[in-house]
């Protein structure tokens, strides 16, 4: 069951995510979804004109807490699960589940209209992510106080805090917290939604610009707000091309660290153990199984090489420095053999490589850094590495069918 995106706008999202229930209550359903479909407008585009849309704080108790027992809407609710679905169960629907579905789908709906201002990335779709909503709609001063209510004096602020059961956690979930206890005071005390909403142009810009070129960053989940093509048209160009596998954005993710992702220094003269110094060398791919860092090292050769094709160097390399905070001289060094390391890394190929994989391995990288074709300064080092590597690899088939 996929989540929905983008503030769920159309009616197949309901269909598909919350809203999966048993057949005897299909057309009530049927009719809910119609119903909040045509309040939503979901044909009315977010702009920087558009007025926000706040939700008072007496819904959240209501939203993180819903009176009676509520059905587990993957399995007791599934309408492939027949054998459940019984004469009990549907007295047990009428009587309590079905009221808590629609009055949970009526404030997700006011929740996501709410978040849909400001983030098109991130929506409420099942009843277990109303506590991330309400961290999402503090994070945006999107709620606001609709109680009575006076600040807190600091004595009770300090005894609330004692007492709660988030103490020595986070502020954002101490706020759930007095939200659940319903204590007004204390959240005005907070700052919780005395504030205007945040704009969210400004909000994201922000956002986006302090994270350009920082490690660990998936650029492919900004795609869904328009913001992020205004940051820069390197980021612009890199949005536009097909998010990339796993493996890829492994390697992509490390780049800003500034080093080779996947290089694993050796000690010296047999020693275990590593200075400060070489240990901070290490890449953050270092440590996987060799035959995952050859997985990465393949996937990510493959995505350069493609979008090498399709942009041209310049292009790619203005994205590499400013969404990657690379250069182009550390690219190369990736791709190229490494001077160091088992075998398999040098030739890079897998540690259960045949012979013959082993062969073309060397050969390839053989036409590249063989010192008549290539005049680099480290090309002698490279074909160095390569040639011993290669031996190396001759001599682990020990097999009298593999020998040379």
């Amino acid at each position: 069951m996929n989540k929905p995106t983008g503030g769920r706008t159309r009616k197949e999202d309901y269909t598909t995510s919350v809203m999966r229930v048993p057949d005897p209550v299909k057309p009530k359903v049927i009719e809910l979804i119609e119903k909040f479909h045509q309040a939503r407008q979901p044909n009315n585009p977010v702009t920087d004109d558009s007025q926000y849309w706040q939700i008072p704080a007496s819904l959240i108790p209501e939203l993180l807490d819903i009176d009676g027992r509520k059905p587990n809407f993957v399995t007791e609710c599934s309408i492939s699960n027949a054998d459940w679905w019984n004469q009990d169960g549907k007295q047990q629907w009428e009587k309590c589940w079905r009221e808590n579905l629609e009055r949970f789908n009526d404030l997700a709906d006011r929740v996501n209209e709410c978040l849909r201002q400001v983030d098109n990335s991130w929506t409420l779709a099942f009843p277990d992510d109303n506590e991330k909503s309400v961290k999402k709609l503090c994070e945006y001063r999107l709620i606001y106080l609709d109680q009575p209510t006076t600040a807190a004096i600091p004595l009770e602020a300090v005894q609330w805090a004692l007492t709660s059961n988030y103490f020595g956690s986070g502020l954002k979930e101490k706020i759930i917290d007095a939200f659940r206890q319903k204590q007004w005071g204390i959240l005005k005390a907070l700052e919780v939604g005395v504030h205007p909403p945040v704009n969210r142009r400004e909000y994201w810009h922000k956002n986006y610009t302090e994270q350009l070129g920082k490690p660990n960053v998936n650029y492919w989940q900004w795609r869904q707000n328009p913001e992020s093509r205004e940051i820069a048209n390197e980021l612009t160009q890199l949005l536009e091309l097909p998010e990339p596998s796993a493996d890829t954005r492994r390697v992509l993710e490390c780049l800003a660290e500034g080093k080779d992702p996947f290089y694993d220094p050796k000690p010296n003269g047999g020693e275990i153990y590593l200075g400060f110094n070489t240990f901070l060398s290490k890449g953050a791919l270092s440590s996987y199984d060799p035959n995952m860092k050859q997985r990465c090292r393949d996937a990510f050769r493959n995505w350069h090489q493609t979008v090498l094709a399709q942009l041209g160097q310049d292009t790619l390399e203005g994205i590499y420095r400013v969404c990657y905070g690379c250069d182009w001289i550390l690219i190369e060094s990736i791709l190229a053999p490494p001077f160091v390391g088992a075998w398999w890394d040098v030739l890079q190929v897998s540690p259960g490589a045949t012979l013959e994989e082993v062969k073309s391995a060397y050969r390839a990288a053989a036409k590249v850094w063989h010192t008549d074709v290539n005049s680099s300064p480290i090309a002698l080092a490279r074909i160095t590495a390569l040639n011993k590597a290669y031996e190396e690899a001759k001599a682990s088939f020990t097999d009298y069918k593999y020998r040379v």
